[in-house]
C-alpha cells in the first residue's frame, strides 16, 4: 500500500487497457500523464487517476501503467496546480490538534477533518487560516453538501 500512495506526483505511461470499471473515462494505451489520486478498491486492485496535458483525467489500475520514477516538472506542477484550482475549494478552518503526518481540523460549520501536512506543520493549535481542500474530501467530510 506504502508504494501505491508514493505514486502521486509521479509521470506515468499507460500500457495496456484495464478491464476495471471507474467513476471517470478509461486511460487508452499510450495515453500519458501525472498521477494525481490513488486507492484501493473493495477487490483490492490499485487503482489511480492520470491528469493529461489538456487537464482532462482518466482513470486506470496499476498494472496497466509504466510509472516512471522522474518527480513532475515545471510544466507538470503548473497543470498540477490548475488542476487542483478548479477541483478545490478554500475552507476557514481552527486548527484543533497536530499529529505527525495531519493537521486535526474544524471547519465553520463544525465538521471535523484531517487534513495531510505531509511532515512539515506550518501551524499552531488553535490557530484559524484558510485551506484549500478537494472538492471530493469536503463532500465526504459535510463540509459542502452534494446535490
Amino acid at each position: 500500500m506504502t508504494k501505491l500512495f508514493s505514486m502521486r506526483g509521479k509521470m506515468a505511461v499507460v500500457t495496456k487497457k484495464s478491464r476495471g470499471r471507474f467513476p471517470m473515462p478509461l486511460a487508452q494505451p499510450g495515453l500519458e500523464g501525472l498521477i494525481v489520486n490513488t486507492w484501493i478498491a473493495h477487490s483490492g486492485s490499485e487503482k489511480i487517476t492520470i491528469l493529461t496535458e489538456d487537464l482532462t483525467t482518466y482513470c486506470t489500475t496499476l498494472k496497466c501503467v509504466s510509472v516512471s520514477d522522474v518527480e513532475e516538472s515545471e510544466k507538470w506542477k503548473k497543470l498540477k496546480g490548475k488542476y487542483d484550482e478548479i477541483n478545490s475549494i478554500p475552507v476557514i478552518v481552527k486548527c484543533m490538534g497536530i499529529g505527525p503526518k495531519a493537521y486535526r481540523l474544524k471547519s465553520l460549520n463544525n465538521k471535523l477533518f484531517f487534513l495531510n501536512h505531509y511532515g512539515n506543520p506550518r501551524q499552531k493549535k488553535g490557530d484559524c487560516f484558510s485551506v484549500t481542500v478537494p472538492v471530493w474530501l469536503a463532500i465526504k467530510e459535510g463540509i459542502l453538501i452534494d446535490k
